[in-house]
């Protein structure tokens, strides 16, 4: 029962173009590192790295 909740607080959001451009960077960062994490993960330089 609690996503309902938050679902109900995220309507309460003014969703502004700033907030928007927030989440959108968000999502893009969040998808970059998984790429980045999964480029270095099949590499032979990611011993070194770590």
């Amino acid at each position: 029962m609690g996503e309902v909740q938050v679902y109900q607080v995220l309507l309460r959001y003014d969703w502004t173009p700033a907030f928007q451009a927030g989440v959108v960077l968000s999502i893009l960062s969040f998808g970059a590192l998984m790429v980045l994490r999964r480029i270095y993960g099949t590499s032979k330089r990611s011993e070194s790295i770590t």
